[in-house]
Protein backbone atom coordinates (compact mmCIF):
# COMPACT_ATOMS: atom_id res chain seq x y z
CA UNK A 1 0.00 0.00 0.00
CA UNK A 2 1.07 3.70 -0.53
CA UNK A 3 0.66 4.93 2.71
CA UNK A 4 2.84 1.67 3.87
CA UNK A 5 5.65 2.93 1.43
CA UNK A 6 5.30 6.52 2.68
CA UNK A 7 5.55 5.68 6.50
CA UNK A 8 8.76 3.67 5.98
CA UNK A 9 10.33 6.48 4.09
CA UNK A 10 8.93 8.70 6.91
CA UNK A 11 10.42 6.65 9.55
CA UNK A 12 13.20 6.94 7.95
CA UNK A 13 13.55 10.68 7.69
CA UNK A 14 12.86 11.38 10.80
CA UNK A 15 15.60 8.83 11.78
CA UNK A 16 18.26 11.19 9.74
CA UNK A 17 16.77 14.14 11.60
CA UNK A 18 17.39 12.87 14.90
CA UNK A 19 20.65 11.61 14.27
CA UNK A 20 21.93 14.83 12.77
CA UNK A 21 20.78 16.72 15.64
CA UNK A 22 22.49 14.35 18.24
CA UNK A 23 25.35 14.92 16.20
CA UNK A 24 25.38 18.70 16.30
CA UNK A 25 22.43 20.21 18.74
CA UNK A 26 23.41 23.49 17.28
CA UNK A 27 21.07 22.04 14.16
CA UNK A 28 17.72 22.91 15.33
CA UNK A 29 17.40 25.73 17.80
CA UNK A 30 13.90 26.43 16.69
CA UNK A 31 10.23 24.86 16.17
CA UNK A 32 10.67 26.04 12.15
CA UNK A 33 14.73 24.50 12.31
CA UNK A 34 12.50 21.22 12.96
CA UNK A 35 9.90 21.51 10.89
CA UNK A 36 12.32 22.83 7.72
CA UNK A 37 14.63 19.99 8.38
CA UNK A 38 12.00 17.15 8.37
CA UNK A 39 10.74 18.58 5.07
CA UNK A 40 14.08 18.62 3.65
CA UNK A 41 14.83 15.01 4.55
CA UNK A 42 11.11 14.00 3.00
CA UNK A 43 11.90 16.22 -0.02
CA UNK A 44 15.49 13.71 -0.70
CA UNK A 45 13.61 10.53 -0.31
CA UNK A 46 10.89 12.16 -2.74
CA UNK A 47 8.25 12.26 -0.70
CA UNK A 48 5.33 14.32 -1.89
CA UNK A 49 5.07 16.68 1.56
CA UNK A 50 3.74 19.93 1.78
CA UNK A 51 3.30 22.37 4.75
CA UNK A 52 0.57 24.31 6.04
CA UNK A 53 -2.69 21.96 4.93
CA UNK A 54 -5.88 22.94 6.01
CA UNK A 55 -7.85 19.89 7.40
CA UNK A 56 -11.49 20.56 6.90
CA UNK A 57 -13.93 20.26 9.81
CA UNK A 58 -17.33 17.70 9.35
CA UNK A 59 -19.35 21.41 9.16
CA UNK A 60 -17.74 23.00 5.96
CA UNK A 61 -15.52 25.19 7.44
CA UNK A 62 -12.10 25.66 7.16
CA UNK A 63 -10.82 23.28 10.08
CA UNK A 64 -7.09 22.77 10.95
CA UNK A 65 -3.65 23.34 9.87
CA UNK A 66 -1.00 20.50 9.51
CA UNK A 67 2.50 21.47 10.44
CA UNK A 68 3.49 18.93 7.14
CA UNK A 69 0.97 16.54 5.00
CA UNK A 70 2.48 14.02 2.51
CA UNK A 71 -0.46 13.13 -0.05
CA UNK A 72 -0.89 11.67 -3.37
CA UNK A 73 -0.33 14.57 -5.72
CA UNK A 74 -1.43 12.54 -8.51
CA UNK A 75 -5.03 13.10 -6.67
CA UNK A 76 -4.78 16.33 -6.18
CA UNK A 77 -6.68 18.86 -8.10
CA UNK A 78 -5.89 22.26 -7.78
CA UNK A 79 -7.32 23.84 -11.24
CA UNK A 80 -10.88 24.63 -12.37
CA UNK A 81 -13.09 21.93 -11.68
CA UNK A 82 -14.63 20.01 -14.21
CA UNK A 83 -18.20 19.17 -14.90
CA UNK A 84 -17.29 15.77 -13.84
CA UNK A 85 -15.84 16.39 -10.60
CA UNK A 86 -18.31 18.57 -9.65
CA UNK A 87 -20.90 15.63 -9.89
CA UNK A 88 -18.40 13.45 -8.31
CA UNK A 89 -17.59 15.32 -5.36
CA UNK A 90 -19.74 18.06 -3.33
CA UNK A 91 -17.66 21.43 -4.24
CA UNK A 92 -19.83 23.60 -1.89
CA UNK A 93 -17.31 21.79 0.53
CA UNK A 94 -13.88 24.83 0.78
CA UNK A 95 -11.01 23.85 -1.17
CA UNK A 96 -8.93 26.62 -1.14
CA UNK A 97 -8.01 26.39 -4.42
CA UNK A 98 -7.17 22.81 -3.94
CA UNK A 99 -9.06 19.34 -3.03
CA UNK A 100 -7.53 16.61 -1.97
CA UNK A 101 -9.23 12.89 -1.46
CA UNK A 102 -6.89 9.95 -0.92
CA UNK A 103 -4.13 8.37 1.21
CA UNK A 104 -2.27 10.84 3.10
CA UNK A 105 -0.29 11.50 6.51
CA UNK A 106 -0.71 14.13 8.71
CA UNK A 107 2.75 15.36 10.77
CA UNK A 108 2.62 17.77 13.96
CA UNK A 109 5.92 19.33 15.05
CA UNK A 110 6.95 20.82 18.18
CA UNK A 111 10.78 21.57 19.80
CA UNK A 112 10.58 22.15 23.62
CA UNK A 113 13.32 24.25 25.09
CA UNK A 114 12.01 25.03 28.43
CA UNK A 115 9.67 22.52 31.36
CA UNK A 116 6.95 25.56 31.74
CA UNK A 117 3.79 24.47 30.76
CA UNK A 118 5.68 21.36 29.66
CA UNK A 119 2.61 19.36 29.74
CA UNK A 120 -0.05 21.86 27.85
CA UNK A 121 2.48 21.60 25.15
CA UNK A 122 3.70 18.22 24.38
CA UNK A 123 -0.42 17.46 24.81
CA UNK A 124 -1.71 20.14 22.69
CA UNK A 125 -1.17 18.66 19.04
CA UNK A 126 -2.07 15.48 19.88
CA UNK A 127 -5.71 16.66 21.42
CA UNK A 128 -5.93 18.36 17.99
CA UNK A 129 -5.57 15.44 16.46
CA UNK A 130 -7.51 12.76 18.94
CA UNK A 131 -10.16 14.96 20.13
CA UNK A 132 -10.82 17.39 16.94
CA UNK A 133 -9.74 16.73 13.52
CA UNK A 134 -9.70 12.63 13.15
CA UNK A 135 -13.37 12.89 14.36
CA UNK A 136 -14.17 15.43 12.07
CA UNK A 137 -12.25 13.65 9.07
CA UNK A 138 -13.98 10.41 10.26
CA UNK A 139 -17.45 12.44 9.80
CA UNK A 140 -16.81 13.37 6.45
CA UNK A 141 -15.94 10.28 5.32
CA UNK A 142 -18.97 8.94 6.58
CA UNK A 143 -20.83 11.66 4.87
CA UNK A 144 -19.25 10.98 1.45
CA UNK A 145 -17.23 13.72 1.66
CA UNK A 146 -14.25 11.59 0.18
CA UNK A 147 -14.58 8.97 -2.22
CA UNK A 148 -11.35 7.14 -1.49
CA UNK A 149 -9.74 8.45 1.95
CA UNK A 150 -10.63 6.16 4.46
CA UNK A 151 -9.54 5.35 8.58
CA UNK A 152 -7.32 2.63 6.52
CA UNK A 153 -5.26 4.46 4.75
CA UNK A 154 -4.61 7.82 7.25
CA UNK A 155 -1.88 8.08 9.24
CA UNK A 156 -0.81 10.77 11.49
CA UNK A 157 2.71 11.35 12.90
CA UNK A 158 3.86 13.47 16.18
CA UNK A 159 7.21 14.54 16.57
CA UNK A 160 8.21 16.15 19.77
CA UNK A 161 12.00 17.44 20.34
CA UNK A 162 13.41 18.30 23.20
CA UNK A 163 16.72 20.01 24.50
CA UNK A 164 16.87 18.04 27.44
CA UNK A 165 16.86 14.55 28.84
CA UNK A 166 14.18 15.98 31.78
CA UNK A 167 12.10 17.50 30.09
CA UNK A 168 12.00 14.52 27.08
CA UNK A 169 11.55 11.78 30.25
CA UNK A 170 8.36 13.85 32.17
CA UNK A 171 6.81 14.75 28.73
CA UNK A 172 6.43 10.91 27.60
CA UNK A 173 4.70 10.25 31.17
CA UNK A 174 2.28 12.79 30.60
CA UNK A 175 1.73 11.34 26.94
CA UNK A 176 1.35 7.84 27.88
CA UNK A 177 -1.21 8.90 30.81
CA UNK A 178 -3.30 10.98 27.89
CA UNK A 179 -3.24 8.14 25.33
CA UNK A 180 -4.27 5.08 28.25
CA UNK A 181 -7.46 7.30 29.03
CA UNK A 182 -8.13 8.72 25.35
CA UNK A 183 -7.21 5.10 23.22
CA UNK A 184 -9.55 6.01 20.62
CA UNK A 185 -7.14 6.43 17.37
CA UNK A 186 -4.47 5.93 18.95
CA UNK A 187 -3.55 3.13 16.35
CA UNK A 188 -4.28 6.24 13.87
CA UNK A 189 -0.46 7.68 15.51
CA UNK A 190 2.67 7.36 15.83
CA UNK A 191 4.99 9.58 18.27
CA UNK A 192 8.59 9.97 18.24
CA UNK A 193 10.09 12.10 20.89
CA UNK A 194 14.00 12.98 21.18
CA UNK A 195 16.63 14.78 22.77
CA UNK A 196 20.40 15.20 22.17
CA UNK A 197 21.10 11.83 24.03
CA UNK A 198 17.65 9.77 24.17
CA UNK A 199 15.32 8.57 21.34
CA UNK A 200 11.36 7.21 22.23
CA UNK A 201 9.17 6.08 20.16
CA UNK A 202 5.28 5.79 21.76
Amino acid sequence: MLIEIWNKKLKESINDLIRGYQSSSKSILTEGDLENLLFFYCKTKKLPVHSQITWFKSDRKSGYEVDLTIIDEEKLLVEEFDEINKLYYNFEYPHKGYFYDGEIIGIEIKFIRKGLGLKSKVLCDLKKLKERLIPHKKQNISNGIYKISNLENIKFHVIIGFKQISLLNTAKKHIEEYLSLNYEFNNLLEITLFCPTKIEKL
